[in-house]
This record gives C-alpha cells, structure tokens and sequence, in this order.
C-alpha cells in the first residue's frame, strides 16, 4: 500500500541525501520525477517499510517524527499517526536530553553507530538499544535516518555472566577451591593463584612440574596416589579423585587437599593432560576428627557414667537411656520403657516436684530434683535429677531434654559424698587423651589413668615408687625436671627420651598445693621420628638417600675449612651418567629411578669410607675426596667410577647400559692456593663439560683454560659496545609469502654481527650475542639501530610489502624510549605505519602486564602493527589475545616441524588458524621448510607462511632478486624456482646441518 493510501491527508514524502551521504536520489514534493526515480523511492520505501528492524526519520532542528516504519510502529506500540505527532526526546529519558541534542547535531557528520541508549515504549517499558544514525534530506528538511537494535536481552546476559564470573572467583577463594591444567607430555601443571595458594607456593610465578607437585605430597601418601592415577589411566577414566596430604615448602605446615581430575586421552591411551580443581580440606578433616573425638569422648562419658542418662523430647517421651541408667532401674531393654512420658517414671506423690523441674527446662533453665524411686529388688533408693534443655540449632525452643539420675541414697553421707567427688574426677581424667600420675611429696604413685597403666604395664600401681619403677631415671633429666617444678612452685613442660625404652614423652608437670605432682604425659616418637624424617628430606635426596646439593655443599665447605690442619688436598668429582635419557624414553621413568639407586650403591662401593657421595640432580652426582695427596689418587677413583658406572644394569629383567663423565677439582691443601666452594663446584663442572665434549665416558681434570667459553662470553660484552657504530651489524630478510597468491607480502628483519677477528670476519650466532646484549643492557640500544636501519631499507621495496622487527622484553623496561624510538625511526625514514609490524613474545605480558600493555597500546596508536610470536609455547596465550588484540599471531616453528605427521602439532596448528579466523587476526607458519608441511598448512587453511622453502635470509640487496623468483602457484607447488646448489630439506646450504639459520655462523 502507497504512503498516500496508508495516511491520508499526507503528501508523500520525499527522499533525498546531501553529498556523500545517501547512495539513492529519490523523488522530492513538487518535483518532477523521472520514471527511474519513481522506481527507485518505490523500492526503497518497500525496503523501508518491510525491514524487522525499527526505524524512522526525524528532523534534526525540531526533533519530530517525520516517518516511522511498521517495525517501529510494532515494537513501540504507538499507532503511527501518534509516532508522528511526537519528537524523539518523548521515547528517551528525560536525562538524556542533552546528549539526544548533541546526537541530533553529530549526525550530520556521516553515517554513526552509537548506544546502548535507554527506550521507552507505549506501556512505559525500558529497553537498551544501539542505534545506527544517518542524515539525509526529507521531503526538503535536514533529517536523520535511524535504525535501532534492542540490545536489552543480550546486556542483561552479559551483566548476569558477569555476575556469575565473580561470584564463582569469590567462592573459589572463600572455599579455598583452585584449578590446575596439567601437561603430561610437557610435565607441567598450570596453576591458578588459588591453587598456588593451596599449595603454599608463591603467587605470580610460571607453571611448575610435575615432579615438584608430586615432591610435596608426604612420602607415605605420595605412592598411594601415584598408583591411584596409573589405574586411572590404564582403565581410561575420564575423571578422578584423589585426597593426600602435602607440605607447604617454607612452613613445612601439613594440609589435606582433595584434588578432582578430568583427563583427555590420544587415541592410542596415552594421557595427554587434565583439568582440574585442588580443595583444601585441612579444616574439615580436623573438625571431622574433632567431631569424631568429642562424640567417642561424649559416648564415653555417658557410657562410662555411673549415673542414669535419659534424653526425652519436647513431650516427655523417653528417647535413650544408659546402659548404667538401665541397670540402675532394672530394665533388661531399652525397648521395654521407650516412649514412656518422664512423670511415669516416678510415683504419684513426687510429681509435683518432677512437674517443676520440667516446666523449668522447657522455659530454658535448668530444672532439679531430688526423688526417691523403687529399686530393682523393691527397694527405695533416692536419686538426684537435673533436667536440662539442649539448645536448638537455630535458637529456637528446645527440642530435646537430657535428664541425668545420680543415685544419692548413698552419697547422703559425707564419705559417700566425697567418694563420689573422686569418681568424678577420675571419669574425666579417664576420658583424657593424655595418660595422668599423681605423685605424692615422696614419689609414690597416688593415682594413674588408664592410658598411663597401659603405657607401662604394673610400673604405676598406686604405692609403687617412682625411681624404683625407673631407676635409670633417677638422676637423669625427668628427675631434675620434675623436682625444679617442686622447687620453683610453677608448672614445667618438656620432651625427653626415655632410656630404658627409647620411647619420647611430652610432659606436663604441675605442682599440687599439698605437695606432690600430678603429671600429664603422652607419647610423642611418632612425631619426632617423623620430624627427623622430614629434616633428613630436607638435606638428603629422596629417591637414592645420599646427601643433597644442600648438605653437600655444607660438608665441602668444612673439608676446605679443615684441609690446612690435615695437610692435605680436597678433591671434588663432578660425576654425570650418559645417555641416561635414552633409559628414561625407552624403559620409562620408574626404570630411570631404579638406575639412579643403582648408580648410587654404586658410587658408594666406590669411595673411602670419609667421603662423601651425594646427588646434585637429575642424573649428576658428586663425590668429595678428603685427604687426598696427589691429583693421581684423585684421577684413579675418577677411572674407577667410570668404569663401575658402565657396567650393565638389571632393571627388572631388563639390561641396561649407560657410561659416565667425570669432571675433577683439586683445592690443595694450602688455603691460599686454592679457591672457594663456588669455585671448586665451577672448575669441576667447566671439567666436566670438557669431559663431556670429548666423546663422554672419559675423566678430565680441571686446568687453567678450560673456562675459556665462559671468559669469551664475557669479552663479548665489551666487543658489542660500539659495534653498530663500528658498522658491524647488518640486516639480513626473510620473506614472508602469502599462501593464495605465492606474493611475498613482508620481510622480517634477523640481525647479524660479523665481529673482526684476527683472519678477518667472525659471524657470531644471535642465539650467542643476543642474550649477552640483554644481560649488559645494550639491547636497547642495539635495538633502535634495527628500527632505524629496517626502517630506512623497507622504503625501498614495492607498496605493500612490509618489514616484521622483533622486540626484545628487555626493551619494554623503558617503554617511553621504546615508543619514542619506534616513533623516531618511522619519522627519520618515512616509511607508512601501516608497513611496520613489530613482533612481541608473552614474555613482555607475564614480566608487568599493565605496563606492558599499556606500551603496546601506545606504540598501536603509532599506526604500526603488532604481532603476537611463538604463539602456543608460552604459558597462557589465549588470555593475553583476551588481554591485547594482536594484529598477527605466528605459530612457533616447534610445531610446524612435526607437520603433517604429528597429529598433535597439527591440532594445535588447526586450533590457532581456527582461532586467528575468529577475532580478524592474521596467521603466520614460521620454520616451513618441506613441501609437506607447506601442504598441511594450505589444508588447514593458514594464509601466511615463512621459512627456508623459500630461500634463506638475504642482505637488504638481494631482495629485489628474491622476489623476482618467487612466483605465484595457487595450485599448491613450490612457490619459488630451484636455485643452485640448494638443498631439498630445508637445510643450511653454508653448513648443512643447522636447520635454523640463526644458528649457523655460516650462514
């Protein structure tokens, strides 16, 4: 139906844009349109009316409704003729009028995407909207065309997810509740601060290993659970509990945690990782066990009671009764007077007073009485009542009544009485964890519990004598502890062994007013014996038991200390096992761990009773020769290890062969010739390596020289001062080629050092400068030079070709420089932002995060992109891409080298171009090297890729011949024409060996 039809009264109205803002020209009143026109203000009135979406026209000065379509008209709810006798400040809150005017103005300056906004419909609803905003001309007035969406249902969502998040991370740290992701290929665990926090250790650090988790479980739990989750895994279990105890390193305190696990498989079984949550239930079993101790002590008091117990509820009715209760009243069973009402207990003349006592307990208080009560033989017996109300959980009227009987038909006199006093006593002191004496003023024993005549059988009968019981005793540490207690009037507590039996006693010893002792005690070798453990853990390693790095380096530093008296040398033996990885890969781990005890029985055949062996890590031992008195005696027991250590290996039935290296240290016996422990272990390991780098199985003594390696790090320090002034430096590219099309859309920029030397040029590797340039600070320096010279060299090749630098985390210290820098160095060559990209690893995000990212921030707002690399390797890339939206990610050549075959790898691979695809990043295959993994790549749908299929890094003049030779090949070919001499597999062509350039000197 036309406008005009639909509205009577109304000339049609016209549609029209000023310049640059509306693509259709559309019939205005009065003119005279031609039929195409027509055409096209029919069609767009269609388009207008019949969009789901609501939308209208208004003028910009008078704010008005000038057309509304049906959308609008149906999710508002006002008739269109009322839409139209409105302005838009009628469906805004009143608040908003200033910056709906504000809006009316702005949207003359092209199309706008604002919100969200509140809007009221017709039954006075809220909603929050995001509207689009346009202006154009209508019918002949400056008007703005919006589309709004209700965006109410989806904020609301948002919030309440919100919400939720919160919540759930506030429960987490109240419940002491943390999650842990476990990598068993990697031997990691990834933990959240919660988890840290469970496990005592400190905040803010990287993921630990397995082998340290599983290191702070106690020994005589850590099996248990290890076995636990091997049969998990045997029988595939897709989720698992465990509950252990663990140490927290530092305090030593013990916790409960429950750990939860859901783990993921490969096909072929193996666990890959698991998810998880770790609970600290230390409180609750505590209160467990101390609920546990308090209703046995409860059950014992009450059974153990001379007196009748009864618990009746609100109405009197009878619920439990005592045994003692029971026998005292002649009942066979408790089923014979349950449910019987507490006054038909007693006679018809003592009710009133058990009326009483009861209308006082169900008030709250207590209630007594005395009453008599016929006696099983017919007798009357008298009985002392109380009758109290237990609370109600909630503190509402009680629900329950105990009611204690005590026979008093003796107690009336005073003897009775006072014997009653003492049953009493001893009820409680029976019911004590502890085991109780009592001494009078000449050591006899007046009184023991129980506990303590079971600790020492017919030695604490009331009248023995104490010294005569223990005369080993008499005069030794309990005796003076005991009678300086006397002396000083004061209680004393102490731990001491006793020597008859070698048992440890905790002992609390209190001074009585009319002389004597009494004494509480409880046996405490458990513990002791288990605190001895923990300190011989603690300087001892736990798999072999020889001494640790830590007592090692104690018992090196009092060998040197006393070498002078004994006149003679110390020699330290670094001993290192070979090809013990080779073990661990084929037999497995545990097969590892018997070798490693092994070797250690080993070593210690090997020695002199007075040295020392011990084990420094993994599989590097060391021994301690004292008393040695020339290097020979040293180098014999060295060929002596080596020759012991190569001999075959049961392990379980299965051979086995490793070899050994030893590195030897000589301190001679004059302190003044010879070094400090750090320096002995140093030569040693220098010694070692020599060892080592010889062909393995040998034993070399450390000389002057051997630490040339170290000494020439060092003199790279000052080599690399001035070395960009000095033109040392050079900038070598590596293209990066887009996938469709075979164009090479950017290079990256790798730094070399061609360091002079005495036979000219020496080209130092940047895996051996670079670290040293971090470690003297020159790295930003060194860095701005690659800016500047990436920079000015990238100006010079075709548009659209960009150059990739990478920064170093060292950089990001001084974020201001490294902003000004990059800044300065697209100023001083004139090269687009747009054609910078500057690669970043997750290491600049887990140093200082906000900091970091507010540089990354301000370098993006440079115009420069930015590239996240060796994505996928570090410890969480997925919440940095959360925490900074990267232009690229590049995928770590770690994983394109397994490609096509490592189903892992391809995964990961599949699940980074996945993600790129999904938040508008680009994605980048560093290290493709082989037309197959370039194959997979294409498969997996990466768009970008480098790497040696296409040509090593070249200088800055060879790119214009680099890129005449690439050639474009959709159909998935190599995308570059064989070059002489090159090698298929990707290799070095200078050295052919190293696969990765930066590696070789060569190249």
């Amino acid at each position: 139906m036309s406008e005009t039809a639909e509205r009577p009264g109304r000339a049609a109205a016209g549609w029209e844009r000023p310049e640059a803002a509306n693509p259709l020209r559309l019939a205005v009143p009065g003119a005279a349109a031609r039929p195409a026109d027509a055409g096209q203000e029919a069609a767009f009135r269609q388009l207008f009316h019949a969009n789901p979406v609501p939308m209208w026209v208004y003028d910009r000065e008078t704010l008005r409704f000038l057309e509304v379509n049906d959308a609008a008209v149906e999710v508002y709810g006002w008739p269109r003729q009322a839409f139209l006798d409105m302005t838009i400040l009628d469906i805004r809150p009143p608040e908003d009028t200033p910056s709906v005017r504000r809006g009316a103005a702005l949207a003359g300056k092209g199309r706008r995407v604002s919100g969200p906004w509140r809007h009221r419909d017709a039954a006075g609803r809220e909603r929050l909207v995001r509207v689009m905003s346009h202006p154009l001309r209508f019918a002949g007035r400056e008007a703005v065309l919006v589309a709004a969406w209700d965006d109410t249902e989806r904020l609301s969502t948002e919030a309440a997810l919100r919400e939720r998040e919160e919540i759930l991370h506030l429960c987490m740290r109240a419940g002491r509740v943390g999650t842990y992701r476990r990598d068993f290929l990697a031997g990691q665990v990834h933990l959240s601060p919660e988890a840290r926090a469970v496990l005592g250790l400190p905040p803010g650090e990287g993921p630990i290993t397995a082998r340290k988790w599983c290191g702070a479980l106690l020994p005589e739990d850590r099996q248990r659970v290890q076995a636990e989750i091997a049969a998990a895994h045997r029988r595939r279990a897709p989720e698992a509990q465990y509950e252990y105890r663990i140490r927290r390193p530092g305090t030593g305190e013990v916790r409960h945690v429950e750990s939860r696990a859901r783990y993921t498989y490969a096909p072929d079984g193996r666990p890959l990782g698991s998810v998880g949550v770790l609970i600290d239930v230390t409180e609750r079993r505590r209160a467990e066990a101390a609920l546990a101790e308090s209703e046995a002590f409860a059950r014992s008091l009450i059974e153990g009671s001379a007196d009748c117990i009864r618990v009746h509820d609100r109405a009197g009715r009878l619920l439990f009764m005592n045994a003692a209760g029971l026998r005292a009243m002649g009942i066979a069973d408790l089923s014979e007077v349950q449910g019987r009402p507490y006054a038909g207990f007693w006679p018809e003349e003592e009710l009133p007073k058990v009326r009483a006592a009861a209308r006082e307990a169900v008030a709250g208080r207590v209630g007594r009485f005395t009453c008599y009560l016929p006696g099983p033989s017919g007798e009357r017996r008298w009985w002392e009542a109380t009758l109290c109300p237990v609370p109600a959980p909630g503190g509402g009227p009680a629900e329950r009544f105990v009611s204690v009987l005590r026979d008093v038909t003796e107690a009336r006199r005073a003897q009775e009485e006072a014997r009653a006093l003492a049953e009493r006593l001893s009820a409680v002191l029976e019911g004590t964890t502890d085991s109780v004496i009592v001494l009078d003023r000449d050591w006899r024993v007046t009184y023991a519990n129980r506990r303590a005549g079971a600790m020492f059988p017919g030695r604490l009968r009331p009248g023995a004598h104490l010294w005569e019981e223990f005369p080993e005793e008499a005069e030794g540490p309990f005796a003076r502890h005991y009678r300086r207690a006397l002396a000083e009037g004061r209680p004393v507590v102490f731990e001491e062994r006793l020597a008859a039996s070698g048992t440890w006693l905790e002992v609390h010893a209190f001074p009585m007013a009319g002389g004597g002792l009494s004494v509480f005690f409880r046996d405490v070798t458990e513990r002791r014996r288990a605190e001895e453990r923990l300190a011989h853990l603690a300087s001892h390693d736990a798999l072999t038991g020889l001494p640790n790095r830590v007592l090692f380096r104690e018992r090196l530093e009092a060998a040197l200390a006393r070498r002078a008296a004994r006149g003679r040398a110390v020699a330290l033996l670094c001993v290192d096992l070979d090809h013990f990885k080779a073990v661990n890969d084929t037999l497995g781990h545990a097969a590892g761990d018997a070798l490693l005890c092994q070797v250690a029985a080993r070593l210690r055949g090997c020695v002199r009773e007075g040295d020392l062996v011990a084990r420094l890590g993994g599989d590097e031992f060391a021994v301690l020769q004292e008393e040695v008195r020339r290097p020979a005696d040293a180098a014999a027991l060295a060929r002596r290890i080596v020759r012991t250590l190569s001999m075959p290996y049961d392990l379980e039935g299965r051979p086995a062969l490793v070899g050994a290296s030893v590195g030897i240290a000589l301190a001679p016996a004059a302190p003044a010739a010879g070094g400090q422990a750090e320096d002995l272990l140093r030569e040693a390991d220098v010694a070692l390596y020599r060892a080592k780098a010889e062909g393995r199985g040998r034993c070399r003594l450390f000389e002057t020289g051997m630490d040339e390696r170290l000494r020439r790090r060092q003199a790279l320090k000052p080599a690399l001062r001035g070395a960009a002034a000095r033109g040392e430096f050079d900038l070598h590219y590596q293209p990066v080629v887009d996938l469709a099309s075979g164009r090479v859309v950017a290079f990256e920029a790798l730094l070399r050092w061609r360091r002079p030397g005495g036979r000219g040029a020496v080209m130092v590797p940047p895996a051996e400068f670079v670290p040293v340039a971090e470690e003297a600070g020159l790295i930003g320096p060194i860095g701005e030079w690659v800016l500047r010279a990436a920079c000015r060299e990238a100006t010079g090749w075709p548009e659209g070709i960009g150059v990739a630098v990478n920064l170093s985390p060292a950089q990001f210290a001084d974020a201001a420089r490294l902003v000004r820098s990059v800044a300065g160095a697209l100023r001083a060559s004139g090269l687009a932002p747009a054609r910078l990209e500057l690669e970043v690893t997750e290491t600049v995000l887990l140093r200082d995060e906000a900091a970091n990212l507010a540089a990354l921030r301000a370098l993006r707002a440079l115009g420069v992109r930015l590239a996240m690399d060796d994505f996928g390797t570090g410890f969480s890339s997925l919440g940095y891409l959360r925490s900074f939206r990267f232009d690229k990610i590049k995928i770590d050549r770690s994983f394109v080298s397994d490609l096509p075959r490592g189903e892992q790898s391809l995964a990961i691979v599949r699940a980074a171009v996945g993600l790129g695809r999904a938040l508008g990043m680009a994605v980048v295959a560093e290290g493709v090297e082989t037309p197959e993994q370039l194959s997979a790549l294409r498969g997996e749908g990466c768009a970008l890729a480098q790497g040696f299929l296409w040509g090593r890094a070249v200088p800055a003049g060879e790119v214009p011949a680099l890129l005449r030779g690439l050639i474009p090949d959709p159909a998935g070919r190599d995308l570059r024409p064989p070059q002489a001499g090159e090698r298929p597999d990707g290799r070095c062509r200078s050295c052919g060996e190293a696969r990765r350039e930066e590696a070789c000197a060569d190249a």
